[in-house]
């Protein structure tokens, strides 16, 4: 929610020209959290869920650490998006995003990984603390920002990066320290990275294909039609939050239940996540679809809805998107990287072509190039889920 209160302010102070910009380096800036999560937090993650639950933050200090010093290579991505956008806006706003998103990429990978093990830990209400104080503190900073007059350009990327400090201050005192740094060989760097490579093969090419997404539409169509579409993909926010909130708690569980070869546990948990995302996505949808007196998210992000249905399509998009998060959970306890960097293959692929239909529909292509991932996101994560466990039970009975 802090990461939607700062788009807020983005898509409601930007100009349409900026609010596009913005949309592609926020892109830029989840390829660059891609980095250190695959590398080293989720290979640490996943080492965890087989401790016993009162090990599982051991080791939390060693693991930031390293994952800090590979976040360096998810600068790249910015200066990308930097090169690729200076001819659409001004020096002045490219400096801003760019100083403000570098270094809030290492730190916001770093906070989510502190918030996630707090959950696989089971120390639930602690994670919820670190998310609130993150809320809170987005929301002081831009109130701060804007009393200061300071240029809204650095408010997006700037609050978040004063919030994950925060929140990460909490985190860190909450979990009882940074634990020990005398780590076993399969936390040393080289091990995670070796196990991660795949992680990271199979999220890079995700959002990597989806910042190109934004590039080509910004070509074909314009930074005005893909700051349409960034407006529009913050009103679908909500629904992935409450995706990541029920991910971060079943997740762990999904992933024991792949490790354990448990098919039946782990599509109860599936099943279980996909109602309640549906049921409240679908509830959603009603709400914020479309700009009527019902709807608070037409007001507090017009924008969204200057194109009639963008919004609409935006929250089917991130329905979509939601369901899949579990899917690559259980298949990562499973130890199914390749298959998961196959399926991100295709569905990139897939979006890219989306991308190109901008000429005719312009603003829409953006969603649309989300739903088509996303879908075939599904389609290919439930087919090698399938293999998986038919494989296994050659060898071992499926329990249930």
């Amino acid at each position: 929610m802090g990461t939607f209160v700062a788009g807020l302010a983005a898509v409601n102070l930007l100009s349409n020209q900026n609010r596009g910009v913005y949309g592609v380096f926020f892109a830029a800036f989840v390829v660059g959290t891609t980095f250190p999560h695959n590398l080293v937090y989720l290979p640490y993650q996943v080492f965890a869920v087989g401790l016993p639950v009162e090990e599982r933050l051991e080791h939390i200090g060693y693991a930031t650490a390293t994952g800090m010093v590979f976040s360096s290579f998810g600068a790249v991505a910015v200066v990308l998006a930097a090169i690729v956008t200076a001819p659409e806006t001004t020096l002045s706003v490219t400096l801003a995003l760019t100083i403000t998103a570098v270094p809030t990429v290492g730190l916001s990978a770093a906070q989510d990984n502190l918030r996630r093990m707090l959950h696989v830990r089971e120390r639930h209400w602690s994670a919820a603390a670190m998310s609130l104080t993150q809320l809170v503190t987005v929301g002081a900073s831009i109130l701060v920002m804007l009393v200061l007059d300071v240029p809204v350009v650095w408010m997006p990327f700037g609050s978040l990066l004063v919030a994950n400090v925060a929140s990460s201050m909490l985190g860190v005192i909450v979990s009882g320290g940074l634990g020990s740094w005398d780590v076993p060989d399969a936390l040393h760097w080289r091990v995670l990275v070796e196990r991660g490579r795949w992680l990271l093969g199979q999220a890079i090419v995700l959002p990597g294909a989806t910042f190109v997404a934004a590039v080509v539409i910004t070509a074909i169509a314009g930074a005005v039609a893909i700051g349409y579409g960034e407006a529009a993909r913050l009103v679908g926010q909500p629904v992935l939050v409450l995706s990541t909130g029920l991910s971060a708690v079943l997740g762990p569980r999904v992933m024991a239940a792949a490790i354990g070869r448990d098919a039946a546990r782990g599509l109860r948990l599936i099943i279980r996540h996909a109602l309640l995302v549906l049921g409240t996505g679908g509830a959603y949808l009603f709400v914020a679809g479309w700009d009527v007196a019902w709807n608070p998210m037409a007001r507090l992000v017009p924008a969204a809805y200057a194109v009639a249905g963008l919004a609409a399509v935006s929250i089917v998009a991130a329905v979509a998107s939601a369901l899949v998060f579990l899917r690559v959970e259980e298949l990562m306890g499973a130890h199914r990287e390749v298959d998961l960097v196959k399926v991100s293959i295709g569905a990139s692929l897939v979006a890219v072509l989306v991308a190109f239909s901008a000429p005719w529909t312009e603003a829409f292509a953006f969603p649309l190039s989300l739903l088509a991932m996303s879908a075939t996101r599904y389609l290919g994560y439930r087919y090698y889920r399938h293999r998986f466990y038919h494989d296994s039970s050659v060898t071992q009975p499926l329990s249930g």
